[in-house]
C-alpha cells in the first residue's frame, strides 16, 4: 500500500501512469485517519446541495463559523502559517496603495495578523464575526496607534454609511463567509467611487477537471477543514471554494484591473485588485 500526503504529485503521476488498476493500491493519510467522518459527510442528504449557478446564497452556516473560529482563535495564525501558502501581503499593500488620507476597511480581520502591514498614519478598520478574534485584534491594533481599531460586524451588514471607505481588502475572508455575494455587494456599498478593492481567496478556476474535485471536497471542507493536508487539525478552519468569484464580481459590477494566480495551472487560489 502506498500512502500519499498533501498534493503528492509524484504518486499521482505513478498512478495515472499505471492505470485503474493501481487506484486500489494508494490510500491519502487525511482519508484514512478520518475516514468515518468523510464518508458520513459526503453521504448525507445535504452534501451538495450548493447550486453552482446561483450566487446569492448560503455556503456556510454562520453559527458553525463563529464558534468555531472563536474556540481556535488563539491557535488560528499557527494553523494557517503551518498549513496554507503564505498570504501575499506586501501585494496587497502595493495594490491598495494606501495614503495618509486614505479610510481603509479590512474585512475578516481575524486575529489582526494583517495589522502591521499599513503605515501607521492610516486610518485602518477591521471587522470580524468571531468575538475571541476580535480581542486578540484589539491588542495588536491597541499597539499600531489611534488609527488601528477592530470591531465585532458582520461583513453582509456593516454598520458604515454609503461611500465610506477609500480602500477594502479582504485575505481569505469570502471563503469563509456565509454569504460572499452579500459580502460583496456591501463592499459596492461602502466603497467610495473608483475605490480600490484587493482580494485574495479561492475560488473555482474554470477548469472542468479542477472544479469537480472542489465540487467534491465542499462537504469536507465546510466541515473538518483541509484534512487533506498533512496533520491539519480537523474543524479549526471551515471553508468553502465551490463558488464563482469572477462572476460575483462582474454581478456586483467591479471592474478586475489585475489577477495573479498563486497556485498555477490549477488557478483555485488568486489575488484580485478591482475598482468600484
Amino acid at each position: 500500500m502506498r500512502a500519499y500526503r498533501n498534493y503528492d504529485v509524484n504518486a499521482i503521476q505513478e498512478l495515472v501512469a499505471a492505470g485503474p488498476e493501481r487506484l486500489s493500491s494508494v490510500e491519502h493519510t487525511g482519508f484514512t485517519k478520518h475516514e468515518s467522518e468523510i464518508i458520513r459527510l459526503v453521504e448525507s442528504r445535504d452534501a451538495y446541495m450548493i447550486a453552482p449557478d446561483r450566487l446569492d446564497q448560503n455556503y456556510l452556516d454562520e453559527d458553525l463559523v463563529r464558534g468555531i473560529y472563536s474556540s481556535t482563535a488563539s491557535i488560528f495564525e499557527s494553523v494557517a502559517d503551518k498549513h496554507f501558502p503564505p498570504v501575499p501581503r506586501a501585494l496587497a499593500q502595493s495594490w491598495l496603495s494606501v495614503s495618509p488620507a486614505d479610510r481603509v476597511l479590512e474585512i475578516a480581520v481575524a486575529t489582526g495578523a494583517n495589522l502591521t502591514a499599513y503605515p501607521r498614519c492610516t486610518e485602518v478598520i477591521g471587522i470580524d464575526i468571531s468575538e475571541e478574534s476580535i480581542k486578540l485584534a484589539k491588542t495588536k491594533a491597541s499597539s499600531l496607534g489611534p488609527g488601528f481599531r477592530v470591531e465585532l460586524m458582520n461583513a453582509e451588514k456593516t454598520n458604515f454609511g454609503d461611500r465610506y471607505f477609500d480602500k477594502v481588502l479582504v485575505l481569505c475572508g469570502l471563503c469563509v463567509a456565509r454569504n460572499p455575494f452579500r459580502i460583496l455587494q456591501e463592499v459596492r456599498r461602502v466603497l467610495k467611487p473608483n475605490g480600490a478593492f484587493v482580494l485574495y481567496e479561492p475560488s473555482l478556476s474554470g477548469i472542468k477537471e479542477v472544479d469537480l474535485l472542489l465540487y467534491l471536497l465542499q462537504p469536507i471542507g465546510r466541515d473538518l477543514g483541509a484534512v487533506w493536508f498533512d496533520d491539519f487539525p480537523a474543524r479549526t478552519i471551515p471553508y468553502n471554494t465551490f463558488w464563482d468569484l469572477p462572476e460575483m464580481l462582474k454581478a456586483t459590477e467591479f471592474e478586475i484591473e489585475e489577477t495573479v494566480f498563486f497556485d498555477a495551472p490549477y488557478n483555485t487560489l488568486r489575488m484580485s485588485k478591482c475598482r468600484a
